[in-house]
């Protein structure tokens, strides 16, 4: 599993060249309403996770599940499936998370485990704060 971080490279300035930018176009993500999302409690009070999911259904998240994480933890993460960064670092921004916030994993099994017999697309443990 990796840390996602996104900053531009650092470019050496040169007085002789001229930059041209072209437009680019931002990846296509998914709609938050086709985004499978589980909230797991890691902080050991109960309805954190659902707090948490009613506090993310106003934005268009429709495949929100409340449950419960294995282990306590400290701190909150979002969880991502490898191709799903984009939607996570949306997700975060929504919540007022920071990019350092964002794991990306490969497969479930390399995400914390939490007690809901369903996949992911965003995972997000809700830990205590620190």
């Amino acid at each position: 599993r990796r840390v996602l971080f996104r900053s531009p490279a650092p470019v050496a300035p040169d007085s002789t060249a001229v930059q041209s930018f072209a437009p680019t176009t931002a990846p296509a993500l998914e709609p938050r309403a086709s985004i499978v999302v589980i909230v797991a409690n890691a902080t050991g009070v109960e309805y954190v996770a659902g707090v948490f999911r009613d506090r993310i259904k106003p934005f268009g998240y429709k495949k929100v599940y409340a449950t419960v994480a294995r282990d306590e933890t400290v701190g909150t993460t979002i969880y991502a499936l490898s191709g799903f960064e984009d939607e996570a670092l949306r997700l975060a921004d929504e919540v007022g998370l920071g990019p350092d916030q964002v794991v990306v994993v490969a497969s479930r099994s390399e995400a914390p485990a939490y007690s809901l017999d369903l996949d992911f697309q965003l995972l997000v443990i809700v830990g205590n704060r620190a």
